[in-house]
């Protein structure tokens, strides 16, 4: 789900996208016209993880996000895939 103004330990009045539930949809977009790609996040109903996203290739015109990490370049998308790396490991090493 995602959250607006949300508390995170002693940060306060943060978007949160949690996921493992099922109830966000996350899907690739790309915008030509303005030159970048993304990662877009949109509160849906329940279904099983890694159901397919409806939007996935699409422009944010055919879609209603309520969040997008938005990339312009390959280094930044990069940087984000290595956190996303350590983050996996993180996730593997606090499952019970």
């Amino acid at each position: 789900m995602i959250y607006k103004n949300d508390k995170i330990g002693k940060t306060k009045g943060i978007t949160l996208i949690e996921l493992g539930n099922g109830d966000v949809m996350v899907g690739a977009i790309r915008c030509k016209q303005n030159k970048y790609t993304g990662i877009e996040f949109v509160n849906n109903q329940k279904k099983p993880i890694g159901t397919k996203h409806n939007t996935v290739g699409c422009t944010t015109d055919n879609t209603n996000p309520q969040v997008i990490l938005s990339f312009k370049n390959i280094e930044s998308l990069e940087v984000v895939e290595r956190a996303l790396a350590k983050a996996k490991v993180f996730l593997k090493n606090i499952e019970l």
